[in-house]
């Protein structure tokens, strides 16, 4: 029994060590470079539909630098519970398209394809929910450490039923 703990919290350490220590995205995959904007330390706030700071959110490069993740935090406030996610992307070579799974505190989950336009420095993300819920995410980086970002839902009428902005700035170590 303890030797099976030790095993666990030493491949734990090991995992976290290796995390930490990943250079970037997969040179044998020049597609994932544009995930590098979520790369490092970062903080923001919501402006639309009422200004809140969230909490600070981190992107790493694991799994020899095939996937971006990202972990982020928003404090509870009078409005609303605290949450956390953690958010894993890639760029899927076999179907040209970028993904991305959610995994939410509150339970909900989700999964994105995305598109980068490279003249806009701009990625969007995009989710159908089986309710007929559409999601789209649009993320622009005007300069290396400011994040622009908006996210609307549609429903099946194509009307907006919420909007968020917001932006996020690089922490400087």
């Amino acid at each position: 029994m303890l030797k099976s703990v030790t095993v666990v919290i030493a491949s734990i350490f090991l995992t976290s060590i290796l995390a930490a220590d990943e250079p970037g995205p997969s040179k044998d995959i020049p597609e994932l470079a544009p995930l590098s904007n979520w790369a490092g330390d970062w903080a923001g706030q919501v402006e639309k539909p009422t200004l809140r700071q969230p909490g600070p959110s981190k992107g790493v490069w694991i799994v020899d630098g095939r996937y971006l993740q990202q972990s982020w935090k928003i404090p509870v406030d009078d409005n609303s519970p605290a949450l956390s996610a953690t958010v894993i992307s890639t760029y899927d070579v076999n179907e040209k398209v970028y993904r991305q799974w959610q995994f939410l505190s509150d339970g909900t989950t989700g999964q994105q394809t995305g598109k980068w336009d490279a003249a806009a420095n701009t990625m969007t993300w995009t989710e159908r929910k089986p309710d007929g819920l559409t999601i789209v995410t649009k993320a622009r980086f005007p300069n290396p450490d400011l994040q622009l970002w908006t996210i609307s839902g549609t429903d099946r009428a194509g009307q907006t039923v919420f909007e968020l902005s917001g932006n996020s700035k690089r922490q400087k170590k």
